[in-house]
C-alpha cells in the first residue's frame, strides 16, 4: 500500500509521523492491511524464451504514461510562441516539461525497477527534483504574470501595439486610408478635370456657330489634350499594404536602442531567475537527498506553495470562456489527490491492492495539469488570438471596401472623360 511509497520518498517524515503521531498513522495505514495489500506485480511475457517484463503497481502505469503525454504536449505547446501577439510563456512550458520528467522517473522507479536496484535512488531523486521544479516554474509563471501583457511588452514582442491584436488593427486601419496619391485621389482628380474641360468647350462651340471653324477645331483639340494630360498627371495607385506577419522575425527597425537593451535585460533576468531556482532545486534534490526533511520540503512544500500561488493568481484575474470549468477541474484534481490519504485503507478493503492513495495521487495530478493546460490555452486564444485575428479581418474588409470605392470612382472618371471626347468630336463636325 501507500506506506511503501511514503517510506521510500519521505523516510524522515515517515519516521517522525510514526514516532510523534502513532495512533493517527496506524489509523490511516493499518499494519494488517499493509501486509494484505502489498505492491502488486504484473508479469508481461515477451516471448522467444525471454524473461517476462515485471510491471510493479500496474494500476498506476497508465496514469503515469498519460501524465507523460500531457507534460510533453504542454511543454511543446507553450515552449516558444511563434505568434508575436501572444505573451511569452517559458515558465509555463518548463512546468509541463518537468511534469513529464517526473512521470518518466516515476514510471521507472515505481513500475520498472525493483527497490533493490542501484538506480532506484537516482530515479527517486529525479522524481523529487522534477516535482519541485514543476511546482516552482508554475508558481514563478504566476508571480511574473506570464499570461499578462506586461511581459510581452517588456520583452519587445509587442512592437508598438497596446494589446493583443492592436498592432494589426492599427496597421489595417492605416492601410485602408486613401492618401493623396492613391487610386481614389486619382479618380477624384480625373472627375474634377472633366467638367472643367467640358466647360472650356462651350465658348468654342459659340465661335463655330459664328463661322470660325478652324479656330474652333484647334480649341477643341487643345481641350481634349488638356483633359488627357490631367488624367495622365494623376499618380498611379500604390500597391496594397501587406498584412501584418504572424511570425515575429525581429524587433521593429524604428525601436530605440535603449528599448532593445531594456527588452534584452528583462528577458535575461527572467531566464536567470528560472535557471537559478530550478538549478537550486535539482542540486538540493540530488546532493541533499539524505538531508533530513529535504525531500519533504521540495516535494510537499513547493507543491503546496504552487497550489496556493496558482489558485490566488487565477482567482484575481477575470475568467473568460470556459476557464471556470478548467479551474474547477484543477480543484477537483487537488481534491482527488488529497482524498487518497484518508481513503487508502478503505480502497484496499473495497478494491484490493490495485487501488490506493498512490493511484489517486497520480490521477489527481493528471487532472490538475490537464485543467491548467486548458486554462492557459483558453486564455491565450480568447485574450490574444481572437482580438488579433478579428482586427486583421476588419482591416481586410475595410481595405476591400476602399478598393471597391476606388474602382467605382475610377469608372465614373472614365465616363466623364468619354463625354469630353464626344463633345470635341461634335465641335469638329460643326467646324467642318
Amino acid at each position: 500500500m501507500s506506506t511503501e511509497f511514503i517510506d521510500v520518498f519521505f523516510p524522515y517524515g515517515s519516521y517522525a509521523l510514526r514516532k510523534n503521531f502513532p495512533k493517527i498513522f496506524t489509523r490511516l495505514f493499518p499494519p494488517a492491511l499493509q501486509r494484505i495489500c502489498t505492491r502488486p506485480v504484473l508479469a508481461l511475457p515477451l516471448g522467444n524464451g525471454s524473461a517476462p517484463l515485471l510491471v510493479r503497481w500496474p494500476s498506476i502505469a497508465p496514469l503515469i504514461i498519460l501524465g507523460l503525454i500531457l507534460g510533453l504536449r504542454g511543454h511543446f505547446s507553450f515552449q516558444t510562441q511563434r505568434k508575436w501577439h501572444r505573451p511569452p510563456t517559458p515558465a509555463i512550458s518548463l512546468s509541463f516539461g518537468f511534469y513529464s520528467a517526473m512521470c518518466l522517473a516515476a514510471l521507472v522507479c515505481h513500475c520498472l525497477l525493483p527497490r533493490s536496484s542501484e538506480w532506484q535512488l537516482a530515479m527517486v531523486s529525479l522524481d523529487i527534483a522534477a516535482t519541485g521544479s514543476c511546482a516552482f516554474s508554475a508558481l514563478y509563471a504566476c508571480l511574473s504574470d506570464e499570461l499578462g501583457d506586461s511581459l510581452r511588452k517588456s520583452w519587445g514582442g509587442a512592437g508598438a501595439g497596446a494589446g493583443g491584436g492592436a498592432g494589426a488593427a492599427g496597421a489595417g486601419a492605416g492601410a485602408a486610408k486613401a492618401p493623396s496619391g492613391s487610386a481614389p485621389a486619382a479618380a477624384a482628380a480625373a472627375a474634377a478635370a472633366a467638367p472643367s474641360a467640358a466647360a472650356g468647350t462651350a465658348p468654342t462651340e459659340v465661335a463655330v456657330a459664328a463661322g470660325a471653324g478652324a479656330t474652333a477645331a484647334a480649341a477643341a483639340a487643345a481641350a481634349a489634350a488638356a483633359a488627357g494630360a490631367a488624367a495622365a498627371a494623376a499618380p498611379p495607385a500604390p500597391e496594397p499594404a501587406k498584412p501584418a506577419p504572424l511570425v515575429q522575425t525581429g524587433a521593429a527597425a524604428a525601436a530605440p536602442a535603449m528599448d532593445r537593451r531594456a527588452a534584452a535585460r528583462a528577458k535575461r533576468q527572467h531566464v536567470i531567475n528560472l535557471v537559478t531556482g530550478n538549478g537550486l532545486i535539482n542540486i538540493s534534490a540530488f546532493w541533499g537527498v539524505r538531508v533530513p526533511y529535504m525531500a519533504e520540503a521540495i516535494y510537499i512544500g513547493l507543491a503546496a506553495a504552487a497550489a496556493l500561488g496558482v489558485g490566488a493568481y487565477v482567482l484575481r484575474r477575470r475568467m473568460v470562456g470556459r476557464q471556470p470549468l478548467w479551474f474547477g477541474l484543477m480543484l477537483a484534481g487537488a481534491g482527488v489527490a488529497l482524498a487518497g490519504i484518508p481513503l487508502d485503507a478503505h480502497l484496499c478493503l473495497w478494491l484490493g491492492p490495485h487501488a490506493n492513495h498512490v493511484v489517486l495521487l497520480f490521477g489527481g495530478c493528471d487532472l490538475i495539469m490537464y485543467g491548467f493546460s486548458q486554462y492557459v490555452r483558453e486564455d491565450l486564444e480568447l485574450r490574444y488570438d481572437r482580438p488579433y485575428y478579428e482586427g486583421r479581418r476588419a482591416a481586410a474588409a475595410e481595405k476591400a471596401a476602399a478598393a471597391e470605392k476606388a474602382g467605382k470612382a475610377g469608372g465614373q472618371g472614365k465616363g466623364q472623360s468619354g463625354a469630353v471626347g464626344g463633345g470635341g468630336g461634335e465641335v469638329r463636325r460643326r467646324g467642318r
